[in-house]
């Protein structure tokens, strides 16, 4: 049984989900479960979105109101025809899933959008990569555009060394 919305919370993640009418609805549920965890040391500094086709022409929207309400500067994330969350999935509705995470923040290097050669990659990392081991990295694509990322993912993953997740 999918529910309307929902809130789930760890010491490092907190994550929160909706559906609804349109871009606003969505959005503002999601939001609004999320401020109930917020505290005013709450350490969170880094958002993921996963929204439906459907919201993707709002995306700039949705980041820029992220971005406002929760004070998080760095959101990164994907869409798709159908998204999950927890023990829900969601496809043929509007429906937004954002997780919120508490890095330590030498732990964390931000990747810009991929170049063919992965040129800008790695002139934005380099520093961080050769202070600090990549164990973990995860990374958004679009199989649709260039440089597809099924191509470059073991490229990225013999540079950082480390291992590679994400969503396509």
């Amino acid at each position: 049984m999918t529910s309307e919305s929902g809130l789930h919370t760890s010491q490092k993640f907190a994550s929160a989900y909706a559906v609804g009418t349109d871009w606003r609805d969505v959005a503002r549920k999601v939001l609004t479960a999320l401020e109930t965890i917020k505290t005013r040391d709450h350490q969170f500094q880094v958002g993921f979105l996963y929204l439906t086709e459907d919201l993707v022409p709002y995306t700039e929207n949705i980041i820029s109101l992220f971005k406002s309400v929760t004070q998080i500067e760095n959101w990164v994330g994907c869409s798709g025809v159908g998204i999950c969350a927890t023990d829900n999935e969601f496809a043929d509705e509007s429906a937004l899933v954002a997780m919120v995470g508490a890095f330590d923040d030498d732990t964390i290097c931000y990747v810009p959008n991929l170049d063919p050669g992965l040129v800008e990659a790695r002139q934005s990392c380099e520093a961080w990569l050769d202070q600090n081991e990549a164990h973990f990295s995860i990374l958004h694509g679009n199989t649709c555009e260039e440089p597809d990322p099924e191509r470059i993912l073991p490229q990225i993953e013999q540079e950082t060394g480390g291992y590679v997740v994400g969503a396509l």
